[in-house]
Order: structure tokens, then C-alpha cells, then sequence
């Protein structure tokens, strides 16, 4: 008996510049994902109740990334949407993980961040969806927007003394319906998932051997090393200094 060969998951790309989309072309190819390049909005409506991702540039001709996230969010939001952008405005990613996008690029960017983008937005959305197939209720398409865009802050300040308060803040969103949604969605609370991905950060750091390990806790936001220790030893079962020394 022959089992079925997988169905690749079917990429929209939607830019405007050949040689960017050439190079993600290829290097999505190459991991075994169908891409289909198209540079006008317009031009992706009949694709997308078989899309299982966009990647969406931020300036596109007739209509820019934010008013087509706008279409998409009314329409198709259980699209993942990672954005480009060579702008590197802030407030351009604001408003657009607002209107839910999972994730963004910035030009210029390597094969292995592409990769890991992709991977990461379409493992979190199967994730969602058994969830969600599991009688545990589906989100309401804002409120599911609000936790990406938490989640999205969260990882871009990893390295931040950041506080619950910092993220309800960007969030919009009350501290018993965060904490209550944010465990649902990513399986773990803030508290463990700040963390978690600290000690992942630390873990490198150490593998690097550039700073000490006083070093590497104050630069994560530790308030000293016997705080990073503790919380190390907590994920890893080691001190870091074990670690390092492997």
C-alpha cells in the first residue's frame, strides 16, 4: 500500500518587485512549498479559499499592504499574513498587526528567516485550528488579531525588562481576558513564555562565549545573574555556567 504523497501548502505572494520575488520563489521551492507569484491585489481574489498563507508587500500599485490586510481581515481572516517592508517604520507594523498580520520581514532578509517566518505563522495556525476543532470554541477574528500582535511585541522586545502592563498596553486588552486567551492560543502563559524564549536567547549567547554570564542576564532584563541562573536552571536543569563549559 502506497500512502498519499502530502499536499503542498499553497503560498500567495503578492509583490511587486521581480528580483524580491524570484528570491522567495526559490528558497520557499525549495522547501517544498507551492508559491504563486502575483503583483496585483486584484488579481489574488479568486486564489485565496485555497491559500494556506500570504506574503504581502507593503507597497504595492492600486492598492498599498494596509487596505488589502483591510479586504483580507473582513473576508478571508483565517489567512496568515506575514508583511514585507523595507520602510522599517514601527508604526507601520503596529497598525498592521492590528489588522492581523502574524508576522513581518524587513528587506533585506536571509532564506533562513524566511523559512523560520513561514514555518512558524503555519505551525501556530494548524495549531489554532485543531484547537479549535477540539470543541474548544473558536476566537473572534479581532480578538485573535490583538493576541498576534501581543505575542509579535513580546518577541520583538525579548531582550527588554518587559512588563505584563507594556504588552496589555499595545494589546488593548484587560489582563484576565489576555491572560485567560494568550494561554488558549500559545499553550502557556506570559509569564513562561517571556521566559522561555529568554533562556532560548541566553542559550546562544553562551554557545557565542562573547560575554559573561553576568553579561548575558543584564542584557535579557534580569535584574541580576542569580535571578537568570535560577530561571535557567528552571528550563534547562543546569546552571548556565554548566552549560556553557557543555
Amino acid at each position: 500500500m502506497t500512502l498519499e504523497k502530502q499536499k503542498k501548502k499553497s503560498v500567495i505572494l503578492l509583490e511587486d518587485s521581480r528580483e524580491t520575488a524570484l528570491y522567495i520563489r526559490d528558497v520557499l521551492n525549495i522547501f517544498d512549498f507551492s508559491v504563486k507569484h502575483l503583483t496585483s491585489p486584484i488579481d489574488s481574489f479568486s486564489l485565496l479559499n485555497d491559500a494556506d498563507l500570504m506574503i504581502l508587500d507593503y507597497n504595492l500599485p492600486k492598492m498599498n499592504g494596509i487596505e488589502y490586510l483591510k479586504f483580507l481581515n473582513m473576508n478571508f481572516p483565517h489567512i496568515p499574513v506575514i508583511m514585507i517592508t523595507g520602510y522599517g517604520s514601527e508604526n507601520i507594523c503596529l497598525h498592521a498587526f492590528r489588522l492581523g498580520v502574524r508576522d513581518y520581514l524587513k528587506k533585506p532578509f536571509s532564506p533562513a528567516e524566511l523559512r523560520e517566518v513561514v514555518t512558524r505563522c503555519l505551525r501556530i495556525n494548524e495549531s489554532s485550528f485543531m484547537s479549535n476543532h477540539k470543541g474548544t470554541g473558536n476566537l473572534d477574528p479581532g480578538l485573535l488579531n490583538k493576541l498576534y500582535l501581543a505575542k509579535n511585541y513580546i518577541d520583538r522586545n525579548i531582550s527588554a525588562k518587559l512588563e505584563l502592563g507594556d504588552v496589555l498596553r499595545i494589546a488593548c486588552m484587560s489582563k484576565v481576558t489576555f491572560n485567560k486567551h494568550f494561554k488558549f492560543l500559545f499553550g502557556t502563559t506570559f509569564k513562561n513564555y517571556l521566559l522561555e524564549n529568554k533562556i532560548d536567547k541566553a542559550k546562544q549567547m553562551l554557545r557565542d562565549g562573547l560575554l559573561s554570564v553576568s553579561e548575558i542576564a543584564y542584557s535579557l532584563g534580569f535584574n541580576d545573574s542569580s535571578h537568570f541562573t535560577k530561571a535557567f536552571k528552571k528550563f534547562e536543569g543546569i546552571p548556565p555556567s554548566r552549560f556553557r563549559s557543555g
